[in-house]
């Protein structure tokens, strides 16, 4: 297998999970009036939009480690949810020095 058929496809994921919330006749990203956050439990961060819906629940996320380090434990048969991480890379470019002659 080639690395890019082991990466899960996000859009895709995103897309049924979606497409399988609306035939249940439920709107996703429709907010409800009494809303509480998302958020990770070790950082306090709130999750983006995306992972709400990927989570498909408000309160406290963390990670299996994250439970264990806090001396919590998780229940047998529980199975892990899929968050998505991005950020902003910043690449300086390099400017070759060239000398003008006169």
């Amino acid at each position: 297998m080639t690395e890019k058929t082991n990466k899960i496809d996000v859009f895709e994921k995103v897309n049924n999970y979606i497409l399988a919330e609306m035939e249940k006749g439920i709107i996703p990203w429709e907010q409800t009036w009494f809303s509480e956050s998302t958020y990770n439990i070790v950082s306090g961060k709130p999750y983006s939009f995306l992972n709400k819906l990927m989570l498909g629940r408000s309160g406290a996320w963390a990670t299996f480690k994250q439970w264990k380090q806090l001396g919590g434990s998780v229940k047998k048969g529980e199975k892990a949810n899929a968050v998505c991480f991005w950020s902003f890379v910043t690449k300086r470019l390099r400017m070759k020095k060239t000398r003008v002659k006169k």
